[in-house]
This record gives structure tokens, C-alpha cells and sequence, in this order.
């Protein structure tokens, strides 16, 4: 079993890579990284990794980024000194969520939890098959958004919408005629319930149309830099984690 684990305490680490090793004395753990940054780059590697051990607060922030800023395709176990977090993980390719300090009993139970789940070659091929059969269900994405106004809600048609963005903690839509409207849902949830062939998360602050893309520029450090119509005066950056998807986007 290949695993990586996302730690920045050093003490934290050894003492799980050791405790691991006795639950699974073939285990190999091929890495110990503490960072966002690092993680993001070494899974760029598209390494072999069965199993991915990762704290929640990383030294340059949470690692919930890591999820979006680039494609984890590797069943994740989080560890954590707080369950603030436990809906979070379990959003994305959460196996188990363990409380620090790890004891050995929780400990095994999530290793047997993914053995279950992830490592026979039945229940894989089992997984694949159900898989396949979803990619042919159609799903239904939105066709309109309820915003908010002055004079209470209305619907606003799919087709006027330009991009979404926060602003002051909350979320606003920017149509095409340049209007400007409240909305009550996250830009998480809006993510999941647009055609993603139509619309594409820059950041975790935007999300555009591909009609609303009006320059593209080259940034510092292999980034991109948006101008979008409407213009908004604000400065928008795609990262270099995000910059080849979001041309594949353009380019699809």
C-alpha cells in the first residue's frame, strides 16, 4: 500500500507513519509533506498513491484547497485536532475522518473502512461498473437563478448570467447587461448545479461564463490574468495549479 501523508507536524507524522507500519508492516509511505503549496505540486506528479493520510490545517493554510486547486483522484483519510471540519471532509474523497490525538483502535478501523471500500479487485471492478453507468445518465443542470432585489426575488434566465463572484462575504451575479444581483446559495453549491461545458471556477472567488471572458493575459509565475465583460474593478488571477484545465475549458 503506497500512502502519503499531509502533515506539518513533524512529531504528528512519525508517530502515525509508525503506528501505520504496525497495523500494515508492508505500508509504504512515499512521502511526508506540510504544506498546501507542496502537496498541490507533488499530486501534479500524478504519483501512485493508494491512500492519502492528510491533516486539515497545513502550514500555509487548509487543505481543503488542495481539492480546488487540482483533481485528487486518491481516497483521502483526514486527521484533525478539531471536528469543526467533519461535514467539509466528508464533501470530498473523504474514506474516514480521524480526531488527534490518533488512537490505534480509530486508526485501524479507518485502514479497514478503506480495505473495504477501495482495495479488492471485486468491489474495484464493482465500483468502475457503477461509475460507467452513471456517465449515462444526463444530469440537469440550472436553467435559471432566484436572486434578490429591492422590491424582493426574481428569476434570472441561465443565459443572462456573466459570472458569479464573492464581494464582502457575499455572493453576487453580474449579467450580461451589467445588472448586479444577490444571491443566497455559495459559489460551492453554484459550482456542482452549472453546465460546467458553459461555465468554469477561476478562483475561489469567481465563477465565469465563457461568454464573459474578454482578455487573457499572461501574469508573474506562470499564472493568467482575467478581464471580463462587464469589467469589474477587481483583479482576477487563475493559478498555475489551474491555468491547463481552465484552457482545456476554453478549448473544449
Amino acid at each position: 500500500m503506497n500512502v502519503l501523508i499531509v502533515e506539518d507536524e513533524i512529531y504528528a507524522a512519525q508517530g502515525l507513519e509508525k503506528m501505520l507500519r504496525t497495523i500494515e508492516p508492508g505500508l509504504n509511505v512515499l512521502r511526508v509533506i506540510g504544506s498546501v503549496e507542496e502537496t498541490i505540486e507533488y499530486l501534479l506528479e500524478n504519483p501512485t498513491i493508494d491512500l492519502i493520510f492528510m491533516d486539515i490545517q497545513l502550514s500555509d493554510g487548509i487543505s481543503f484547497e488542495i481539492f480546488s486547486e487540482t483533481k485528487v483522484e486518491y481516497p483521502v483519510i483526514f486527521t484533525t485536532s478539531y471536528d469543526e471540519y467533519a461535514i467539509k471532509a466528508f464533501q470530498v474523497n473523504s474514506v474516514d475522518y480521524l480526531l488527534k490525538p490518533i488512537e490505534k483502535a480509530a486508526l485501524q478501523k479507518s485502514i479497514d473502512k478503506y480495505k473495504k471500500l477501495f482495495a479488492t479487485p471485486t468491489q474495484n471492478k464493482q465500483i468502475e461498473q457503477m461509475l460507467a453507468q452513471i456517465s449515462f445518465v444526463k444530469k440537469e443542470y440550472k436553467s435559471r437563478l432566484l436572486v434578490k432585489t429591492a422590491k424582493g426575488m426574481l428569476t434570472l434566465p441561465i443565459e443572462e448570467v456573466a459570472y458569479i463572484y464573492i464581494d464582502s462575504q457575499m455572493v453576487f451575479v453580474k449579467t450580461t447587461s451589467n445588472q448586479r444581483f444577490a444571491l443566497e446559495k455559495t459559489l460551492d453549491e453554484l459550482e456542482k448545479q452549472l453546465d460546467p461545458s458553459k461555465f468554469f471556477r477561476l478562483n475561489r472567488q469567481f465563477i465565469v461564463s465563457v461568454k464573459a471572458i474578454n482578455a487573457i493575459h499572461n501574469y508573474f509565475n506562470n499564472t493568467l490574468k482575467i478581464e471580463l465583460k462587464p469589467p469589474i474593478d477587481r483583479e482576477i488571477i487563475v493559478s498555475r495549479y489551474t491555468v491547463k484545465s481552465f484552457k482545456d475549458w476554453l478549448d473544449s
